[in-house]
């Protein structure tokens, strides 16, 4: 009955952390906001343009006050493994801000579908899947 209701408490947690439907678009200096690509319990990914270079970007913005300690190292590290990728296939990371009224990275902005969705539009099957993802690699 305990490991029960830690398990709830838990779910709770997590459901209180989701947000809602529709953040709305944040207001970061340097960047005119368009439209929310994607969100999670912690944060969210906008499309946006860099105004100073006219840039579309991909910016990943996480509520500071939902992250623990913790996660704010576990972005920190995000940030640097991507400022060190360069790859065809990986977003470049533009601009990153760590403080206590901003945290978020921007990224190159690609245009197109996640490589789950493209699977299941593109109805690949397992061989298909292996090729795309060792022409990726």
């Amino acid at each position: 009955m305990a490991v029960l209701r830690s398990r709830i408490k838990v779910g709770e947690r997590i459901l209180s952390a989701i947000p809602p439907e529709e953040w709305s678009a944040p207001r970061i200096p340097g960047y005119t906001f368009d439209k929310q690509l994607g969100k999670g319990t912690f944060g969210t990914v906008w499309k946006a343009r860099q105004d100073e270079t006219e840039l579309d970007v991909a910016i990943k913005l996480i509520r500071p006050g939902l992250l623990t300690q913790d996660g704010l190292r576990r972005f920190d590290r995000e940030v640097k493994i991507m400022a060190g990728m360069s790859h065809r296939c990986i977003a470049l990371l533009y601009d990153s801000r760590f403080d206590d009224n901003y945290c978020y990275y921007s990224m190159e902005y690609i245009d197109g579908l996640p490589i789950s969705q493209f699977v299941v539009r593109n109805e690949l099957r397992t061989p298909e899947i292996v090729t795309l993802i060792c022409d990726i690699g």
